[in-house]
């Protein structure tokens, strides 16, 4: 598997106010007695595989069944080598690098334009600065939706503090849209390496699906962002699709 779970945070979510798992590193098996402190990740792991597969949410997962507070789950993956250069040698295939980035070249060590044509040094260097090095999946409970969606996908980079946004869900009482980047408003000549690995260019879609059932059948979603649609169907094949509780009927202790 390409995708590994680094560490799970819950707000507002079972009994949780504020909740963080991060002992997960290398870890997407979770074995255990009973009573050992899983319990809780296998609820939410249930409600998200019976979201996924019948796009049903009960507000009995939210803290205290509260549907009018703001709950999210937020998923950090860690992404391996060879997936970070294949996702990077899509941007190097795609001309998203053809431009060089001329505004950086006054930087320690950055390359300079002539040398972004040669994929043999650009997607090292890009490597080496630590780009794509992990992915952050928000899933938010909306009151106004009764369900629960995917509210915002990110792309974290090691040496970068300021995370770049891929897709960001609005919902409010009158309109609802998912924005996706747009990539080519990246690919501008004079355009700093930071500028292209954090800014947010927008570009809406349409409007929300109101559960991860909905939005997986839609792919054109993120079809058009050529790093987002990897990850994308890495999240569902990797993730979603292989959500797996042992024994499938397993009851739990009331919170």
């Amino acid at each position: 598997m390409k995708l590994k779970i680094e560490k799970i945070e819950l707000y507002h979510f079972l009994s949780y106010e504020n909740a963080e798992f991060s002992d997960l590193n290398n870890y997407n098996v979770f074995i255990g007695k009973n009573n050992s402190g899983k319990s809780n990740l296998f609820k939410v792991f249930r409600m998200l595989k019976e979201n996924y597969q019948k796009g049903i949410f009960s507000p009995r997962y939210l803290y205290e069944a509260n549907t009018r507070v703001e709950a999210s789950i937020t998923i950090f993956f860690k992404l391996p080598l060879s997936l970070r250069r294949e996702l990077l040698s899509i941007l190097y295939h795609g001309n998203y690098l053809h431009y060089g980035f001329l505004a950086s070249e006054g930087l320690e060590g950055c390359l300079k334009k002539k040398e972004w044509q040669n994929k043999n040094l650009a997607i090292p260097w890009l490597l080496d600065q630590g780009y794509y090095s992990k992915v952050k999946l928000e899933i938010s409970y909306y009151n106004v939706l009764k369900n629960i969606c995917i509210s915002q996908v990110s792309a974290k980079h090691k040496k970068i503090e300021e995370e770049q946004i891929l897709l960001r869900t609005i919902v409010e009482n009158t309109s609802n849209n998912t924005i996706i980047s747009d990539l080519s408003k990246l690919n501008i000549e004079g355009n700093t390496i930071r500028k292209f690995f954090t800014e947010f260019p927008s570009s809406i879609i349409g409007s929300i699906h109101s559960s991860l059932t909905n939005f997986f059948n839609d792919s054109y979603i993120f079809s058009k962002h050529p790093i987002l649609s990897k990850l994308m169907d890495l999240i569902k094949n990797e993730f979603f699709d292989t959500i797996f509780l042992i024994p499938e009927k397993r009851k739990f202790k009331k919170d």
